[in-house]
């Protein structure tokens, strides 16, 4: 036997359509079933035929390709359906006889959805209107930067101290473009709500500004500043800085220099160790105020107060722990001591007013939510809010007593009704 001619026949043979599969697609008409999982229950969407009857020729190879395509592209189309969890294709077998043979054909689970990125915060507070570019420098715009464009910051892993003046031109800011447009967009409505003005030139307004930020820090990079914090300490590049630039341009430098300093790590309780690193006896009042501002905005983030009083049993307890150490007493159970210690002390010498106004800020805006208080019972926080009405109520400052008396007072009648309406029940 010549084994090459039966090695090149056999490979011939390989190639030539199955004549079993011929017989299959030929001799028996074909139904595909499409169905989705919806809600752990499979509904079925759609039959489709093979549509031999409207050929004028034997149903052939071409055919069967064709149609079994079509039938990939409508499952798959319908596996995007809202809900669908998988779609499966059961293909019928159908002899003239009326008997038919049922096989799966197609089963494909629907792709996980990433939920969509929050680009900005559900913040509805005061948004300040800034003018100038310095206006973005001071506590009121950085606040409001901060507490609306917090998710954005948490994934750049920055303050709005270092994005206003250190990173506004970078490339990771840069590709946050949707974000940045979100927040520009956020602020402008509430401007605009606030001030009765049109949104758009609100909009107009802040874009603006945001683009002199970006001129202002690509300008700041070129030139190269003052020296570095870590070698020389606070005060001495707070005199650097004076002695180099005119008063205009001091607190954007000074600003600069400590976004420089604290822009290593990423997570904000590792900022404020590296801040708290700056912290002197007797620091000057330039560098004491550059020092503040950047204290406030780390303590204006969720992660850095949760660190600062440590673990409590419930929000209730949390509050007063917060106002413990607005008022320049160290939390008893905090889980970073020494900063801690260090914040209370400066505090509670009327050293740190803004970092003072930022926690009772983070006070005031628990107080007006909706989190519970104390655990899931309507008596216990009925009870709650009354313990907060008798004991922290006064141990706040005059200036924050309205508003914590109205977002109790809102709490409690809250509270009732609840009851209310479960004895109705």
């Amino acid at each position: 036997m010549d084994y090459n001619y039966f090695w090149f026949e056999q490979i011939n043979q390989d190639r030539q359509p199955d004549r079993g599969m011929a017989e299959f697609f030929r001799a028996r008409r074909l139904r595909y079933q499409i169905s989705l999982l919806i809600e752990g229950r499979w509904r079925l969407i759609l039959v489709v035929d093979d549509g031999r009857d409207q050929l004028r020729r034997a149903f052939d190879r071409a055919d069967l390709d064709k149609l079994e395509d079509s039938v990939r592209v409508q499952a798959r189309a319908a596996l995007a359906a809202q809900g669908a969890r998988a779609v499966r294709v059961i293909r019928e077998r159908i002899r003239a006889d009326g008997y038919s043979l049922e096989e799966n054909f197609l089963h494909e689970e629907a792709p996980a959805v990433k939920p969509a990125e929050r680009q900005v915060s559900a913040y509805a507070g005061p948004v300040p209107p800034c003018t100038r570019f310095d206006d973005l420098l001071q506590r009121p715009a950085l606040r409001a930067i901060g507490l609306i464009m917090r998710p954005l910051l948490d994934r750049l892993g920055m303050t709005p101290i270092e994005l206003v003046t250190l990173k506004a031109a970078t490339s990771p800011v840069k590709r946050a473009e949707a974000g940045i447009n979100a927040a520009i967009a956020m602020a402008a409505r509430l401007q605009a709500e606030a001030e009765n003005q049109p949104v758009r030139a609100r909009v107009a307004r802040i874009e603006a500004l945001a683009e002199e930020c970006r001129r202002r820090t690509r300008a700041a990079a070129l030139a190269g500043g003052p020296p570095k914090l870590g070698p020389i300490g606070l005060d001495r590049m707070a005199a650097a800085i004076a002695e180099r630039f005119p008063p205009a341009e001091r607190r954007f430098w000074g600003l600069r220099g400590i976004a420089e300093f604290i822009a290593g790590p990423t997570d904000y309780p590792a900022k404020l160790d590296r801040l708290l690193d700056l912290n002197q006896p007797e620091l000057g009042a330039a560098s004491l105020d550059l020092f503040d501002e950047a204290a406030a905005g780390l303590v204006d983030h969720s992660s850095v107060v949760r660190l600062l009083l440590g673990e409590q049993p419930d929000l209730r307890v949390a509050l007063f722990r917060l106002a413990e150490l607005a008022a320049g007493a160290p939390p008893p159970n905090s889980a970073a001591p020494d900063a801690a210690a260090q914040l209370a002390l400066l505090i509670d010498a009327g050293r740190l007013p803004k970092t003072r106004d930022a926690l009772l800020d983070r006070l005031g805006r628990s107080l007006a939510g909706r989190r519970n208080l104390a655990g899931s019972s309507l008596r216990a926080e009925q009870a709650a809010v009354a313990e907060l009405l008798d004991r922290l109520l006064p141990a706040l400052p005059d200036e924050r007593r309205a508003e914590a008396a109205a977002a109790l007072t809102r709490r409690q009648a809250r509270a009732l009704q609840a009851i209310l309406d479960e004895m109705e029940r």
